[in-house]
């Protein structure tokens, strides 16, 4: 019985070599390991005029890809193993706007294959819109069923990892989306590599980071790492105020305990004032029973926090109002914390037919990231 070898080699002898690439790169494309096999093999038979470099080093007309580039995009191990010694992946074989197969393989959160192509490659290597191969493996895990941990554990000791490194776009840096996670395993992976307190360009920490992406587990593993939950980044803005005006609590429990509960912010505004003008409830009595025993002004607080959430008092009359209940009780609860004379009277929520917003209050509305 002819084998399949047999069978394509009649075929292959009518092709050019212009027909052979395009077969090659099909093959590729589709991950078809054994036809790969094939034809390399055929190109490379006494007789032949076939090149297998050639074949390997042709782009596609369309896609602009190589066959192994072709191949690591369809996962496919086997012909990036053939294909690799026929093949150019240096810097200067690649042309404009094409991502290093080794940035491929993480963009896919493909393990085997980065752990394959990074002994061979710049892991610093940066794409067309300034990525490192550690950014994508770090974006895979959001956007590839969570893939992307044992590329970023191949990755990281070679790569510039820190909060503060270049990225994408002047966004996010791959801590920055290890942290959004929400994992121990994924901070706790980037810790050896990485300064816990470090800033990033806008001035933020990993552990405010958690904070803003809401992220309990990573802002645990953070502090358990000593994170100082102390810092004030821009507009003085700490952890905890970030926190404490989220949905979810989680993250400002974790930080009352150890945070400075006497902090303001550039516009005098404790994590008190963020949780109450957020109308967050939760966060806002955890704060309050921090502070002391529970009282009747406390309860009064919680009371208005739960109305201007139900009113979305996102401006500013009302706010305004709260922001002076909210000062007058901690100066009764002797914090040292008050900016303002203590405010007298019954809060009035209402807004004025006539009101537009006042660049005052804009002013000392709470900050959002």
């Amino acid at each position: 019985m002819a084998s399949a070898r047999d069978s394509v080699a009649p075929i292959v002898d009518s092709w050019t070599q212009t027909v052979f690439n395009g077969a090659l790169l099909d093959a590729a494309r589709g991950g078809d390991a054994n036809f790969v096999r094939k034809l390399l093999d055929l190109a490379q038979e006494p007789g032949r005029a076939l090149s297998a470099q050639e074949a390997a080093l042709k782009r596609d007309a369309e896609t602009g890809l190589t066959a192994l580039e072709s191949s690591i995009i369809a996962g496919d191990e086997a012909s990036v193993d053939l294909l690799l010694p026929f093949s150019d992946i240096s810097e200067s074989s690649r042309p404009p706007g094409m991502r290093p197969p080794l940035a491929m393989a993480a963009f896919f959160g493909n393990a085997r294959l980065v752990e394959r192509l990074l002994p061979l490659s710049d892991p610093a290597a940066l794409d067309h819109i300034g990525a490192t191969a550690l950014l994508w493996a770090a974006w895979a895990a959001s956007n590839h069923a969570g893939h992307g941990l044992e590329a970023c554990k191949l990755l990281l000791p070679v790569s510039n990892a820190n909060f503060s490194c270049p990225s994408l776009g002047g966004g996010e840096t791959p801590f920055q989306l290890a942290i959004s996670q929400n994992s121990r395993e994924w901070v706790e992976a980037f810790l050896p590599y990485v300064d816990v307190n470090a800033k990033n360009l806008s001035n933020m920490t990993p552990l405010m980071w958690a904070a803003h992406k809401e992220a309990d587990q990573s802002l645990k593993a953070l502090l358990a790492a000593g994170a100082n939950p102390r810092f004030q980044g821009s507009a003085a803005l700490s952890a905890l105020m970030i926190a404490a005006a989220q949905e979810k609590p989680e993250c400002a429990f974790s930080l009352i305990s150890v945070s400075d509960l006497d902090q303001r912010d550039s516009d005098g505004l404790t994590a008190l004032h963020y949780a109450l003008h957020a109308g967050r409830e939760e966060a806002a009595r955890a704060l309050l029973e921090a502070m002391g025993p529970p009282n009747a002004a406390a309860d009064d607080l919680l009371a208005i926090a739960r109305e201007v959430k139900a009113r979305d008092l996102a401006v500013m009359p009302g706010l305004l109002a709260l922001r002076d209940q909210t000062d007058a009780f901690l100066e009764s609860r002797s914090l040292a914390w008050a900016i303002r004379p203590q405010a007298t009277g019954a809060l009035d929520l209402s807004v004025p037919d006539n009101a537009n917003l006042p660049l005052a209050a804009a002013r000392r509305a709470p900050r959002s990231l």
